[in-house]
């Protein structure tokens, strides 16, 4: 029995290292069997690779921007400063995005407390709504950034990227997103 998505997902869904079986069918071949799995809680990081390379170039991966990603940067970030970073590579490469809260997570390390750093607007003036720097604890960095992209970095990335770059920041290398 064929079923939508929606209702598939949720059927898989349940308490983890518990069973589930899930019936295949492969149209090319006509053929049909079962696959018996084990649930587990799935945690995906946004920062992917944390590294210090030569010359105090520090380099952070960003995969994704989930309600963990604020909480990962600022301490991947600090752990570059703490091994003697300079400078910065930010790839935000193949991100596709996600929450514009993380974004501002992101970003905020850069700006100023109460510092604009993006804002949305509708088609209405009052429909417009800011999202300043909140930070308090700590100095902002000042270093060189640069962010890599390309067509597969989108949303939350796009958000960063934009705002690092237009405020002079960083530097953008890479293909149009």
């Amino acid at each position: 029995r064929q079923m939508c998505i929606r209702d598939s997902i949720n059927r898989l869904r349940g308490r983890p290292r518990t069973q589930v079986s899930v019936g295949i069918h492969r149209p090319d071949t006509g053929a049909d069997f079962t696959l018996t799995l084990v649930r587990e809680v799935i945690k995906l990081e946004s920062v992917s690779e944390v590294r210090l390379l030569d010359d105090g170039i520090g380099y952070l991966r960003l995969a994704q921007f989930s309600e963990r990603t604020g909480a990962e940067f600022a301490a991947a970030l600090q752990r570059l400063r703490d091994e003697g970073m300079a400078s910065l590579v930010l790839d935000l490469r193949n991100n596709p995005g996600g929450l514009l809260d993380a974004a501002v997570q992101v970003s905020e390390p850069f700006f100023a407390k109460d510092e604009l750093i993006v804002y949305t607007q509708g088609r209405r003036a009052e429909d417009r709504e800011e999202y300043r720097s909140t930070r308090c604890d700590g100095e902002t960095y000042r270093l060189p950034i640069a962010v890599l992209i390309n067509a597969g970095s989108a949303s939350a990335a796009e958000i960063v990227a934009g705002a690092l770059k237009d405020t002079g920041r960083a530097v953008v290398v890479g293909e149009r997103s």
